[in-house]
């Protein structure tokens, strides 16, 4: 596999890679798709090691399948098609658009709530 630039990676940022079960064979190639965002099911498979003591592996199970000709897409189906997938990902999720909005909100607690209604009652009006 080539190696990456070291400055196509900003801080925050990392390379995601999954391989598929090799016990059938060698991977079909690879794929740089990116993230599934469909629900999956985490599985953890008990097995135990030659020393006797046991290990977790864990394995995703019972997500929607798609149609056999249905274009790969995301790492889930890469995987699924015996694909090695590759895909960029970043740590900070934030939505700032989103952020500068709700920043500019008020944003009243409970108790404040409660004060409201309570000045609200006496008739006092809040500036």
């Amino acid at each position: 596999m080539p190696q990456t630039n070291s400055n196509c990676l900003a801080p925050g940022q990392l390379i995601n890679i999954n391989i598929p079960d090799l016990t059938p064979g060698p991977p079909k190639g690879i794929r740089v798709v990116p993230q599934a965002t469909r629900m999956i099911r985490d599985k953890f498979v008990r097995h135990t090691a030659p020393d006797g003591r046991d290990y977790y592996w864990f394995t995703c199970s019972d997500f929607d399948f798609r149609a056999a000709d249905t274009p790969i897409d995301n790492d889930l189906d890469a995987v699924d098609d015996r694909y090695i997938a590759i895909t960029p990902l970043q740590f900070d999720l934030t939505r700032y658009d989103l952020l500068r909005e709700l920043q500019g909100m008020r944003w009243d607690t409970e108790r404040e709530a409660g004060n409201q209604e309570e000045r609200s009652s006496r008739g006092e009006v809040r500036s």
